[in-house]
C-alpha cells in the first residue's frame, strides 16, 4: 500500500511484513545529505528545527528523520569497511599469489625427494647385507670408544 503525497512529500509504503517505512523524494534526500554533511548525528532540536526550515521536510516526523539518519551513518559504515576491505584484498592478493607459487615449488621439490628416497631404499634392499653398514647408536660409538682405551675429545663450548 502506498500514499503519494502533493508536491515532493516522502511516500508512504508498507512492506511485506506489515511494517512501515518512508520512501523520500530526491529533493528530500539531498536536504538531508545536505544535513548530514555538516552534521552526521543532529540533536532532536536541529531534526525539528530542519523540518521547520526546510519546506520539503514539514510532512516527516522527526523519528523518521533520526531513523534516515541512523541508515545513514550506518550505510557510511559499511561503506567505509567496504573500501577498507578492498584496500587489504588488493594488498594480500599479490602475497596470496605468490605463497600460492612458492607451495607449488614446494611440492614438487617434496615429490622430487619421495622420488630420490625411493629410489635409494630400493637400492639399499637390493645392496648385499655384508656390505651394508650396521646401524649404530651414538651409545654404542662410545662404548667401543671405551673399550678400544681411545681418549673422547672433550666438547668446547
Amino acid at each position: 500500500q502506498v500514499s503519494r503525497g502533493d508536491g515532493g512529500e516522502a511516500e508512504q509504503a508498507t512492506d511485506a511484513s506489515g511494517g512501515k517505512y518512508v520512501r523520500y523524494t530526491s529533493e528530500q534526500v539531498q536536504a538531508l545529505e545536505k544535513l548530514y554533511c555538516e552534521c552526521p548525528k543532529p540533536t532532536l532540536l536541529q531534526r525539528q528545527q530542519l523540518i521547520r526550515e526546510c519546506s520539503i521536510l514539514r510532512n516527516v516526523d522527526h523519528k523518521q528523520i533520526k531513523v534516515w539518519f541512523q541508515n545513514r551513518r550506518c550505510r557510511e559504515k559499511q561503506r567505509k569497511e567496504w573500501c577498507r576491505l578492498q584496500s587489504l584484498n588488493g594488498k594480500l592478493t599479490p602475497i596470496n599469489t605468490m605463497l600460492m607459487e612458492e607451495n607449488v615449488q614446494l611440492q614438487q621439490h617434496v615429490a622430487q625427494l619421495v622420488t630420490i628416497n625411493h629410489a635409494l631404499r630400493r637400492q639399499l634392499s637390493s645392496t648385499p647385507s655384508h656390505f651394508r653398514f650396521p646401524t649404530v647408536s651414538l651409545m654404542n660409538i662410545y662404548a667401543i670408544v671405551r673399550l678400544q682405551h681411545v681418549p673422547i675429545p672433550e666438547c668446547r663450548s
